[in-house]
């Protein structure tokens, strides 16, 4: 464990963040399905004119299989340093892809990296370390329909897992 200001905060890598996000939705009941690493298309440097670079990824991106829920999708960007994090904060577009194809987005940190004061206000904030805590609950807002591109990478990531 590090220090940063009195608190101490976990020393995880985005692997191990996303790893721990995996058991988190996939312990629900199998309400929800999760995708680490998931590209917002398949193939590479298209042509044709698209809504996101095919190549860009979310960290992590979450879908509940239920209409009575509204087939809510969560999409993460995991932030496991403060470097990282400013840099984000830099760039606000650069999430602009997965916020189009999500209900809710988040933050994924480890516990104590960003203070919940810290996070626009269109995003949540989760902290992971043994578990997964809610500190700032994403606003809900209507996604943009998914494109064939998104699908065509949902269906790809379903199809090699085997099911």
């Amino acid at each position: 464990m590090a220090q940063k200001g009195g608190k101490e905060t976990m020393k995880l890598t985005a692997g191990e963040l996303i790893k721990v996000l995996a058991e988190h939705y996939e312990g629900r009941k199998s309400d929800w399905v999760f995708f680490p690493e998931l590209r917002l298309g398949t193939g590479y440097k298209s042509t044709r004119r698209q809504a996101c670079s095919v190549e860009q990824r979310i960290d992590a991106f979450a879908m509940c299989m239920f209409p009575s829920r509204g087939f809510e999708r969560h999409a993460f960007e995991v932030k496991v340093s403060r470097s990282d994090w400013g840099k984000e904060m830099r760039d606000p577009l650069k999430r602009l892809p997965a916020y189009r194809v999500c209900n809710r987005f988040y933050f994924a940190v480890p516990p104590g990296l960003v203070k919940a004061d810290e996070v626009p206000a269109e995003a949540g904030l989760v902290e992971v370390g043994d578990k997964v805590r809610v500190v700032l609950q994403a606003p809900f807002h209507e996604s943009d329909a998914p494109h064939w591109p998104f699908i065509a990478s949902l269906a790809r990531r379903v199809f090699k897992a085997g099911v």
